[in-house]
């Protein structure tokens, strides 16, 4: 060995399944990133005190070395394992005490198809002779903020170590795509562009960024282009910023006091598009600092407008403030792990993803509260408008009964004056029949009345005729005994029945019959008015005042379900459809 100063020496046996070197481990830095191995061994080499070294945005190269000893009489294959995904570039040499060969280049600028060793993680195999002593030179160079956790693994514990991450890796990744997937489809069902923005929310945050961050997108996504899938995974954490915005936004909508402000807020969106375009233009690191160092303005942004709404009481925003709590907790786990502060293995490799699962759980459930909220208040809503609007009919409703009375009186009054000079007694009898007629009637001013009751007051009305008419007035009415309790607006046939004998009978010298039907057939009840009189004469009997009252009161009360229909054939036939309603709660 040439080196200025000797190397720390690990001592390696056969139970040695893993042994973390990070520990007092030697490093150089050259600041002018191009000194050659010959170079960097004569240099002063400085121990490193923290458990887990780490390195700032630099252009600078940083070197490490230590020593391995081979105690067995055996030889041993090991794996040199830098668990963690920033560094470009890791060039490895191996000074066996007679000279220095260069031994693998690996690195995340390295296409993953042309790794020496395909894992997502940089690994380096190393050969140890029996008793073999070797010194470890590791070049690390990187544009981002990176530690250099080093562990000297057996390659069994590598791969059951290995496996156990992807398999882990696995669960969370299918679980955010089955929310997904979840979410698009009800995107497909509902056309709600909320579903939308939580879906890119995912696909960017938790997909290309987390893969990114993870190594994963190299493997899985670009194996041959790694300084696309770098500059994405930058880019990917703005964009998921964006839509993330939109996501508070829509579930959480908040008007600042100050307009300058609500305009600020839709000018970080844009700057955070920007900043997303700088990995790109500008270079990763350029990237990569601008975009560390403005993340934490919308985060506080998010979190004081939830923080700010669930003071006020607000449920969902008590769960969108625990999502980002989650979130940021798993974000800050990427930092303290690259700053050297967090030396847990687990937690290097699991923390950020227990923070977006947190989030992930925490933003479903703020939906689903924020949507239910939503309905309700929606429902509320309705509920009031229906019976504002329901009162407003039943006024109507009255109104036009009001105009159908004093409708009725004129024309039967106008009947008794005629005959009251030629037959006293005859109008006397009459006006005994038109009070108990209005006796009956009077409970029809509560609105909708039974079938019955209106067929009772039609029934009424001809015996009223009769005795103008006399016998040139024959009813016949047939109606089936399953539809006499349902519910009808009050004086809807009378009105037909006084037409089939002002414009059909009356005209007739022999006279003629009217026909009253009421069948059930399906949902609906089907009543008939039929006369046998000379038929329509220029839309007379479709445009007269009582047919048109009738129109409005059942278009009031039952919308669109009921239905009014005028034939003229050898007579005229009026055609009323009715929903089958027997409970006075089913009105419309």
């Amino acid at each position: 060995m040439v080196g200025n100063s000797p190397a720390r020496t690990f001592f390696i046996n056969e139970s040695s399944n893993k042994i973390s070197l990070t520990q007092e481990l030697e490093t150089f830095v050259d600041e002018s990133a191009s000194m050659a191995i010959s170079d960097v061994m004569v240099q002063n080499f400085t121990i490193n005190k923290r458990e887990i070294p780490h390195y700032s945005w630099s252009h600078a190269a940083v070197w490490v070395r230590f020593g391995l000893k081979n105690e067995t009489d055996n030889p041993l294959e090991k794996l040199l394992h830098i668990n963690v995904q920033f560094i470009d570039s890791i060039s490895t040499y191996v000074d066996d005490g007679n000279q220095v060969n260069f031994l693998q280049l690996t690195g995340r600028l390295i296409p993953y198809n042309k790794r020496p060793l395909k894992y997502r993680d940089f690994v380096v195999p190393v050969h140890l002779k029996p008793e073999e002593k070797i010194f470890v030179y590791q070049r690390l160079k990187s544009t981002e903020a990176f530690t250099a956790p080093i562990i000297l693994r057996d390659p069994a514990d590598f791969r059951s170590y290995y496996h156990g991450t992807m398999f882990n890796y696995g669960i969370f990744y299918g679980i955010t795509l089955t929310v997904l997937l979840s979410v698009f489809v009800l995107f497909l069902l509902s056309r709600e562009y909320i579903y939308l923005y939580y879906c890119f929310f995912l696909v960017f945050l938790h997909f290309f960024f987390t893969m990114g961050g993870q190594g994963l997108s190299q493997k899985f996504l670009f194996p041959n282009s790694p300084d696309f899938a770098n500059k994405l995974y930058l880019s990917s954490m703005s964009i998921g910023f964006i839509f993330g915005f939109l996501l508070i936004r829509y579930f959480q909508p908040y008007k600042f006091k100050h307009e300058i402000l609500n305009k600020l807020f839709w000018i970080q969106l844009g700057v955070i598009g920007v900043i997303s375009t700088l990995p790109f233009i500008f270079g990763y690191m350029v990237g990569s600092i601008v975009l560390t160092s403005y993340a934490i303005i919308p985060v506080l942004t998010i979190l004081a407008i939830i923080t700010t709404k669930a003071l006020r009481g607000n449920i969902a925003s008590c769960y969108f403030m625990l999502a980002w709590v989650f979130h940021l907790a798993g974000g800050m786990t990427i930092v303290f792990h690259s700053r050297g502060l967090v030396s847990n293995p687990f937690i290097a490799n699991y923390g950020y993803l227990f923070g977006l699962s947190g989030e992930l759980i925490m933003i479903s459930i703020a939906m689903a509260v924020s949507i239910y909220l939503d309905r309700k208040k929606k429902v509320e809503s309705q509920k009031m408008a229906y019976v504002s609007m329901k009162q407003s009919m039943e006024s109507k409703i009255r109104e036009l009964q009001a105009q159908i009375k004093p409708h009725f009186l004129f024309n039967i009054l106008n009947s008794i004056s005629q005959i009251i000079k030629k037959d006293p007694d005859l109008a006397e009898q009459s006006i005994s029949a038109l009070s108990d007629f209005y006796r009956s009637a009077l409970k029809f001013s509560q609105g909708n009345v039974r079938l019955e009751e209106e067929l009772e007051c039609a029934r009424l009305y001809v015996s009223l005729q009769k005795i103008r008419y006399g016998e040139k007035i024959a009813y016949d009415c047939v109606v089936e005994e399953s539809v006499k309790k349902i519910l009808v607006p009050g004086f809807i046939l009378q009105p037909l029945v006084e037409n089939a004998v002002k414009y059909g009978i009356s005209s007739l010298p022999q006279g003629g019959t009217i026909q009253v039907r009421a069948v059930k057939e399906g949902d609906m009840v089907i009543i008939t008015v039929k006369d046998n009189g000379l038929g329509l004469k220029q839309d007379s009997h479709g445009s007269g005042h009582g047919l048109s009252n009738v129109k409005q009161r059942l278009r009031l009360t039952y919308g669109l379900k009921a239905g009014l229909d005028i034939y003229s054939k050898k007579g005229v036939t009026v055609k009323l459809t009715v929903p089958f309603r027997v409970n006075i709660n089913n009105q419309t």
